[in-house]
């Protein structure tokens, strides 16, 4: 739970990624993407929330929730119902439904003048679907996407390299690539050959924005 992001927003329908082994057996694992059905709130959140709740106005929880309600997308199992809520009503789709409580672990973390500081974190192992991280989008393939192509702090340029290549090669279709951040230095032949990967075609000579990509 150490590399999961400080503040998690949910909402119903909202499609997340598992990060973790909850079931191998039943793929429920690292990158299985999931659809939130329902969060079981805390039993003291439950008196503090509104009675009703506009679109757009974010609610702050005080308590962490009980469990979450999630649908592995494309499963073809469902569990007993002793492992589901008993609130379903009877003719609910239980289909690759399950609940993901949270976990706590302790964490260590080194500080500059040499010392440690640990602390206890407790999390829902989730991260939201619509962002990957490289090493998390190999093997798929998306229609449209959004690539921040600038160097992170502590990221050799070869390997730096190497995730361009992997986040240009997912992109299906070019009308679907937009670019952000991409260093001066990268925009050159190398480029072109990755953008060739993607388009199927030879394209030597010709500069990125003369192949149709957006770049800002």
């Amino acid at each position: 739970v150490q590399y999961l992001p400080s503040v998690l927003p949910f909402y119903k329908g909202m499609h997340l990624l598992l990060y973790s082994k909850k079931c191998v057996r039943l793929h429920l694992m690292n990158g299985c993407e999931v659809r939130l059905e329902d969060v079981i709130f805390a039993d003291e959140e439950d008196a503090e929330m509104p009675m009703y709740a506009a679109a757009g106005d974010p609610i702050k929880l005080r308590y962490m929730p009980i469990c979450l309600l999630l649908r592995a997308l494309g499963a073809q199992w469902t569990l007993p119902a002793s492992m589901l809520p008993s609130f379903l009503e009877k003719d609910y789709d239980r289909t690759g439904l399950f609940l993901l409580f949270p976990e706590t672990k302790d964490i260590e973390i080194r500080t500059g003048d040499g010392q440690s500081v640990k602390f206890c974190r407790t999390h829902f192992s989730v991260v939201p679907a619509d962002t990957r991280i490289v090493y998390g989008a190999q093997g798929e393939g998306f229609e449209a996407s959004v690539l921040d192509m600038r160097l992170p702090p502590g990221m050799t340029p070869e390997v730096h390299w190497l995730a361009n290549y992997v986040m240009l090669s997912r992109v299906t279709s070019i009308d679907g690539l937009l670019i952000l951040r991409l260093l001066r230095s990268v925009i050159g032949p190398r480029l072109v050959r990755l953008l060739d990967l993607v388009r199927g075609t030879k394209s030597i000579g010709r500069s990125p924005r003369q192949l149709g990509v957006r770049v800002t």
